[in-house]
């Protein structure tokens, strides 16, 4: 991802931060907030999908269901040989995990949940259900 797209994607997300960081807490598909959201994910879906590769959208969609959950669940997740490897290993692979959720928070997919824990967002489900109506990451929502 080039620099640009960076830059665009985090002036989208401080710009829907606070209307759409906010933690989504079970709301249904159809109430008018979340298709009001859903409309703006549908208009900038490409500019997220580049900031969100197959390892974060899994991170996503487990978060989809679990609620909230800590960086050494959510590694297995992403990366499910993780469990396989040494400890020491795992902790300094956790140190790097940490900087790509904080990435995704940065991107409002998913907010933060207490210190260590971290939640989807309204912008992340819907994020995901555009995914899913694109039939995009189909290795991911076969």
């Amino acid at each position: 991802m080039d620099l640009s797209s960076i830059a665009q994607l985090v002036s989208l997300a401080k710009d829907l931060l606070p209307a759409l960081g906010a933690v989504w807490n079970g709301e249904p598909e159809e109430d008018s907030t979340q298709q009001s959201i859903r409309d703006i994910v549908k208009e900038k879906y490409s500019l997220l999908r580049d900031g969100v590769g197959a390892s974060s959208m899994r991170i996503l969609s487990h978060l989809e269901g679990c609620g909230s959950c800590e960086p050494s669940l959510l590694i297995l997740e992403a990366n499910p040989r993780a469990g396989k490897i040494a400890f020491t290993a795992r902790e300094m692979l956790r140190d790097e995990f940490v900087y790509r959720l904080e990435f995704l928070k940065v991107l409002g997919v998913i907010s933060a949940a207490g210190p260590t824990e971290y939640r989807i967002s309204h912008l992340g489900k819907n994020f995901v259900r555009e995914a899913k109506c694109r039939n995009d990451f189909p290795e991911i929502f076969s």
